[in-house]
């Protein structure tokens, strides 16, 4: 008779667990809890909820719905991601687009942004708010299938969009902003995606096809289990990187309120001049990574007046100065405050001018090594490209305890547009 009522409950747990799942999940889930011990189920339940993907639309909403009013089902989900079906629709993936009605796609404007009144964002949200569901990696991503895949399979996607970026980031923030989460880890990049064995480009045919990779973004937060009941917040945020950022809201909680931040790596994030306030909140950040951006020397000297004494990694990458604020500037006041500095690298640095609408490029020909101690010349690496007349050197990277040193040394020598500019007595 035990042995009855136990299979009783077991046969009623396997069948909640599956009917969170989608139909065609069900029946390996099923088949993998067999032997019916509480073992088994867990680590099964564990290979089928650890990671779960939800559109917030359609069957999906109310599948996580059924998930999240079960703690014994919900408490295994670990890392939440959030997506439609757009995917399913790209040559890249599949060899034929799914059948009508089968999928869930967003609801767009012309521009490809989703519309953030979707019901399923504030459901999520009351689900993190009330601890529902616990996950500590949130993931949330946008495909964009390219114009030459999208003709395809004409008429079987009716949108084609470009807002990605715009779309995860609002998510993101509408989701996340009146929740008591603790994020200490922000990161919002392309994410690649590999050609599909099962893709269209596979399919038998006299001559050869070619089709493109689809443009992915995935904004990805780390958070912490512990809850605080004061708001979102940001002051145990350690690391964040940020590719084309468009929404300021972002950079302006992680200089208001990221104490703890360690690395900060920004890439095209043009608002850097209006977000950064007169006293940031990074006092104790150590790498410091700027890529592809246009901004003045005073707003990054602001950015780090509070962590110049902790920053031992610089990184600056195809950086445009503005205002009239010049490299020399940049440099020379960075050699003499950031005295712990242990590695830098400077590539392709340019200053805003009449010249060219990216800027004019700085060029530190005439650097040498000797530039530093003997001993520590090995670990200065100085690139020089161009023809004997048109020689340039605008990458330098070094590793070791004068990098600020070095700094000092390349504030001396800016040569652009045609005119040689040796700088001393700076």
């Amino acid at each position: 008779m035990a042995n009855a009522d136990t299979d009783h409950v077991a046969n009623e747990t396997i069948k909640r667990f599956a009917q969170c799942l989608k139909l065609s999940e069900r029946a390996s889930f099923k088949s993998a809890c067999q032997s019916r011990d509480t073992r088994t189920l867990d680590i099964t339940a564990q290979q089928f909820f650890s990671t779960w993907t939800t559109s917030l639309i359609g069957d999906d909403l109310q599948r996580l719905k059924e998930l999240a009013v079960q703690p014994y089902i919900s408490n295994h989900v670990k890392t939440l991601c959030v997506e439609d079906d757009t995917r399913k629709y790209d040559p890249w993936n599949v060899s034929e687009p799914p059948a009508p009605g089968s999928t869930n796609l967003w609801p767009r404007d012309d521009l490809g942004i989703v519309n953030l009144a979707l019901p399923g964002l504030k459901v999520l949200r009351n689900m993190l708010l009330e601890h529902k569901l616990k996950p500590t990696i949130i993931k949330i991503q946008d495909y964009s299938i390219s114009d030459a895949n999208s003709l395809v399979f004409p008429g079987a996607l009716s949108h084609h969009r470009t807002g990605a970026i715009q779309t995860i980031t609002a998510f993101a923030r509408n989701i996340l902003e009146d929740t008591n989460l603790t994020i200490i880890s922000l990161i919002l990049d392309k994410k690649n995606v590999d050609l599909s064995p099962d893709s269209w480009v596979f399919l038998p045919r006299d001559e050869p096809v070619a089709i493109s990779n689809p443009d992915a973004r995935e904004m990805i937060l780390e958070l912490s289990l512990q809850d605080k009941y004061k708001g979102l917040d940001f002051s145990e945020l350690r690391t964040v990187r940020l590719s084309y950022i468009v929404d300021p809201w972002w950079l302006e909680q992680i200089f208001s309120q990221a104490v703890m931040l360690e690395e900060l790596e920004l890439v095209s994030s043009n608002a850097l001049d209006t977000v950064v306030p007169t006293t940031c909140a990074i006092s104790q950040l150590k790498k410091l990574n700027l890529s592809h951006l246009s901004v003045r020397a005073e707003t990054i000297l602001r950015l780090i007046a509070t962590c110049k004494n902790q920053l031992v990694t610089i990184s600056f990458r195809c950086i445009t100065l503005t205002n009239e604020s010049t490299w020399s500037l940049l440099l020379s006041a960075l050699g003499d405050e950031c005295r712990n500095l242990t590695s830098l690298q400077i590539t392709v640095p340019r200053e805003e001018g009449n010249g060219s609408a990216s800027g004019n490029a700085v060029n530190f020909f005439g650097m040498m090594k000797d530039a530093v101690a003997e001993q520590e010349r090995e670990r200065l690496k100085i690139e020089e490209r161009g023809s004997a007349e048109n020689r340039r050197c605008n990458r330098v990277y070094y590793d070791g305890p004068h990098a600020a040193k070095v700094l000092q040394c390349l504030a001396t020598f800016r040569f652009w547009n045609g005119d040689w500019s040796l700088l001393v007595n700076q």
